[in-house]
């Protein structure tokens, strides 16, 4: 065989490579991923902002929460129709395939490949019953850089934003760019909610800009805060999510 030949080829084995690695990690992902989480010792921190459940009680929103530390919520937050914003990139497809089966919607796009389709597709829907998940430095970074996609959905929907962060005492940090975390089984786990965040409606290019300088700062001082206090939030935390009123 030539070296054209081989050269061809090769992008084609790459290809199938990857939709056989799509498959079986879609398969027994989220299999193994339930699992995982389940030997967690979780603690819900600050939750009274929320009002419905997810799937437990949130308000319908926007959350957004580093792309290191997207593992344990895909498995607390399964079966919750929430909609996930996810790449659109070779890794995206199996990202993709996970959440699908743990409940979510994917939408695919980002703010570097599909990124208007994503978000026009969801501004098309029913956004007062709307909960979006997205990670603002996805899909490749820089890691803990609030990139502006979920400033202007939360401009163009009226929908607030939620910062969210998750802290683990023992986790192995994956040699990646964004430093992914993989908590250790037993471990103590903190899941925070912060306050909301409201982005003026329609806001203009230079309000949008603002807004994103802000919700990064809110969403990294939380994520910092929690992981230094996670002792301290850790004992004080709740083991469930206490119940509450439905919305009128």
């Amino acid at each position: 065989m030539s070296i054209a030949e081989k050269t061809r080829l090769r992008p084609k084995k790459r290809k199938w490579k990857r939709k056989l690695r799509n498959f079986i990690v879609g398969a027994i992902g989220p299999v193994l991923l339930r699992i995982w989480i389940w030997t967690l010792r979780i603690r819900y921190v600050d939750v009274g902002y929320q009002i419905r459940g997810m799937p437990w009680g949130r308000t319908h929103g926007i959350y957004v929460f580093w792309h290191q530390r997207m593992l344990v919520f895909a498995a607390l937050y399964r079966n919750s129709d929430v909609r996930v914003l996810i790449s659109q990139h070779g890794d995206g497809d199996m990202i993709a395939r996970v959440v699908e089966r743990l409940g979510f919607r994917p939408v695919r796009g980002s703010s570097t490949r599909g990124g208007i389709r994503a978000t026009l597709e969801i501004l098309r829907q029913d956004t007062k019953g709307v909960t979006i998940a997205i990670t603002p430095d996805g899909p490749r970074g820089p890691r803990h850089a609030f990139q502006e996609g979920a400033i202007y959905l939360a401009s163009r929907t009226g929908l607030p934003i939620y910062p969210v962060a998750v802290a683990c005492k023992r986790h192995a940090k994956l040699p990646t760019w964004d430093g992914f975390i993989l908590p250790c089984p037993f471990t103590a786990t903190v899941v925070r909610i912060g306050e909301p965040f409201e982005v003026p409606r329609n806001a203009d290019r230079e309000a949008i800009v603002v807004a994103r300088q802000e919700a990064e700062q809110r969403l990294r001082e939380l994520t910092e805060t929690t992981d230094r206090n996670l002792v301290e939030l850790f004992r004080t935390g709740e083991k469930t999510l206490p119940p509450v009123e439905p919305q009128s």
